[in-house]
């Protein structure tokens, strides 16, 4: 399934809160017990990770679930494919603003989901003043 996203009406700020905001509640949904949220920045990136004790945890071979309709008769596909809905959009919109999406499985809980953007410079808040 492929979804072509145009957003004419909003900002930056506001695409990229509706990603982060998309997956967190498919977390919050899909959880067990627990949504953890950390954010991180480096030079280049600044991250924001998201992972939960999910009922179904997202593996990275489970992108063909939701990408293949002839998969569709497999048992994890409609389980997997109410999880990607949410990050499908996510995905496009991070992409959209230089961004990434990615999904990680980590033995260690259910699912992580890291989102990553360029970080960037803008005009400083103060300005000197003129006499």
């Amino acid at each position: 399934m492929r979804v072509s996203v145009i957003v004419c009406t909003r900002n930056r700020a506001d695409l990229i809160g509706q990603a982060i905001e998309s997956v967190v509640r498919s977390g919050l949904q899909h959880s067990t017990e627990y949504v953890n949220v950390a954010v991180r920045a480096d030079p280049n990136s600044a991250w924001i990770d998201v992972s939960d004790r999910s009922r179904v945890p997202l593996r990275v071979d489970d992108r063909a679930l939701f990408d293949d309709p002839e998969r569709a008769t497999d048992p994890r596909a409609v389980a997997v494919t109410e999880r990607f809905l949410g990050l499908e959009l996510a995905r496009l919109l991070m992409e959209a603003n230089g961004g990434s999406l990615d999904i990680e499985s980590p033995s260690t809980m259910g699912s992580l989901v890291r989102l990553r953007l360029p970080r960037t410079t803008r005009a400083p808040l103060i300005r000197p003043a003129t006499a």
